[in-house]
């Protein structure tokens, strides 16, 4: 497998934007839904503007030339947190456990770590226990639970709030 991992910025808007929306519409369980997908001037909000911004990391994750994974980090703002922030990550299905997610990851932590961050989060849905297993595996510990706080379907689903602590 030659998997890629590379920073996109705006510049890859158009590829970033055909990704999002593909694998908005495989309607996965764990993936918030956007009816009509992801515009462009929504996918611009997540994408950094250049590959030295140090508020944000979008990482995509390529096999040839197709992207099969892709991973959004933001740094939070308020000065309190600034020392944290918060990533989401998919991979489509097809490429599932092939470790994909985890090189997404790693490279987002070496990163995290060069600009000195202490701590990333991230929320992960009740349901996903393949995700939680990879983010335990990973040294992620448990935080706490926002009890039927995501609605698909007429059906709830606990968001489970993880962490951690870079040091």
């Amino acid at each position: 497998m030659n998997l890629k991992i590379n920073k996109t910025t705006i510049k890859d808007i158009d590829s970033v934007s055909e990704y999002l929306n593909k694998i908005m519409r495989l309607r996965l369980e764990g993936i918030s839904l956007r009816p009509n997908g992801m515009d462009k001037e929504e996918v611009i909000q997540i994408l950094p503007e250049s590959a030295d911004c140090t508020n944000k990391l979008c990482l995509i994750a390529q096999l040839e030339k197709e992207i099969v994974g892709f991973l959004n980090f933001s740094r939070h703002l308020k000065s309190e947190y600034q020392h944290s922030g918060e990533f989401g990550m998919t991979v489509l299905p097809d490429y599932w456990r092939m470790g994909i997610g985890k090189s997404l990851m790693y490279e987002m932590e070496n990163w995290c770590k060069s600009i000195h961050l202490k701590k990333i989060e991230l929320g992960v849905w009740s349901s996903n226990k393949s995700a939680i297993a990879l983010y335990e595996k990973l040294g992620y510990e448990f935080e706490g639970r926002r009890k039927r706080s995501i609605i698909r379907d007429s059906k709830f689903h606990d968001l489970i709030l993880m962490g951690k602590w870079l040091g």
